[in-house]
């Protein structure tokens, strides 16, 4: 069950747990780096959004029968006359799911994304919606994930490892 939450909703995403802890020397040391550090990043995203949701975007989080957040999604939106793009900001599936139902609920992930984002740009009168989010580099998984969503690498990656994938689409036409 997906739900569209506000700002002041979002504040129980910040227990949002999507990776592991920051490894940590013997001595109890924070280590320069984060193995999957693009999990931090979404991670980090999640957890301090309330403070930073804007009114013209979006956040869907995933609930379980058991009212637990399995995944969350933020797109925003930017409209340009005919054509509207739609980014995901950030996605992730939490750490409960992980390697149990997590290719599902990431597919799930971009099907709710592209649903949300076609209903917004329907509504804008958009004939063209054009959906984009940053993939990290190591970050395989998401890849695969948005190529099985027919999503395609635009450009070279950035010098901060990330790269942006994208999709264009009629928003009046129903696919997958």
């Amino acid at each position: 069950m997906w739900e569209d939450i506000d700002k002041h909703q979002a504040i129980e995403l910040q227990a949002f747990t999507c990776t592991s802890d920051w490894p940590r020397t013997a001595k109890g040391r924070k280590l320069p780096k984060h193995p999957r550090e693009w999990e931090w990043h979404a991670q980090r995203h999640f957890r301090t959004v309330s403070r930073r949701l804007l009114a013209d975007q979006t956040l869907l989080v995933g609930r379980d029968d058991e009212q637990v957040i399995g995944a969350a999604v933020h797109l925003s939106f930017e409209t340009q006359e005919q054509l509207v793009v739609a980014t995901i900001e950030a996605g992730a599936v939490s750490t409960r799911y992980r390697n149990i139902r997590d290719r599902y609920i990431g597919d799930e992930i971009m099907e709710v994304a592209q649903a949300e984002a076609r209903i917004g740009a329907v509504g804008l009168g958009a004939s063209t919606l054009v959906l984009q989010g940053y993939i990290h580099e190591r970050n395989w998984a998401s890849m695969r994930m948005a190529e099985r969503a027919r999503w395609e690498p635009d450009g070279l990656p950035l010098t901060n490892g990330y790269q942006l994938w994208a999709r264009v689409l009629d928003p009046r036409e129903e696919s997958r």
